[in-house]
């Protein structure tokens, strides 16, 4: 339908603008004109997200899988959204199906590692998340959720080293950078988690939620 695919395009427009309340406007007027308009839904459940709009996200990833079920992303993206929610069993689920349809991807083996690690199973996350490094070995997130796993697993050492390589992976990663700090300071290693602290501030000097750690 032309008209549907008008609003779809200024939605995406206003999206790539960052303007998501007018971006799920468009959006939502595509599906008033076309009510399976499956990429129409996924896209207004990313305006959601950037929203904070949560129950719009669930609801539209649940139509927009409903409509396109081998929407991966969609998969992924409702998979971690219920593992935010504490719906761990909903969140492995979303994981093995994904899995299921590509053996080879990276989200995926995250997505069931964390699940796994909810539930409670340590050993079998590590090895979820040991085998998506395995598939895309220069991804510094990954070292990350790998050391984040290992610290609640009580393997400082090996958490300590995975915090290390996604730092030398992504050296202008504030994230990874503030999280070897966090390791640091709950380790009361005080110099080594201020390095780490000033070198994020380094990076991003007018972010003042970088200073809070100090």
């Amino acid at each position: 339908c032309r008209a549907a695919s008008w609003y779809f395009a200024s939605g995406t427009h206003y999206y790539e603008q960052g303007k998501y309340h007018e971006a799920a406007l468009q959006f939502q007027n595509a599906i008033q004109v076309d009510s399976g308009y499956a990429e129409a839904h996924f896209q207004l459940s990313r305006c959601f997200a950037r929203l904070g709009i949560w129950v719009g996200v669930l609801r539209e990833l649940q139509r927009t899988i409903e409509l396109q079920p081998n929407n991966l992303q969609a998969h992924l993206n409702l998979g971690a959204l219920l593992l935010a929610g504490r719906q761990f069993r909903g969140a492995h689920e979303q994981a093995k199906l994904v899995l299921q349809k590509d053996p080879q991807s990276v989200d995926g083996h995250i997505l069931l590692a964390n699940s796994l690690a909810a539930l409670q199973m340590p050993q079998e996350s590590l090895e979820e998340m040991r085998a998506a490094i395995q598939l895309e070995p220069d991804r510094g997130r990954s070292y990350l959720n790998l050391a984040m796993l290992q610290v609640d697993a009580q393997q400082q050492a090996a958490a300590e080293e995975n915090f290390k390589k996604a730092v030398s992976l992504d050296p202008k990663s504030t994230r990874a950078l503030l999280a070897l700090g966090t390791f640091y300071q709950a380790q009361r290693r005080w110099a080594d988690a201020e390095q780490q602290f000033r070198r994020a501030i380094e990076l991003q000097p007018r972010d003042p939620q970088l200073r809070v750690p100090l």
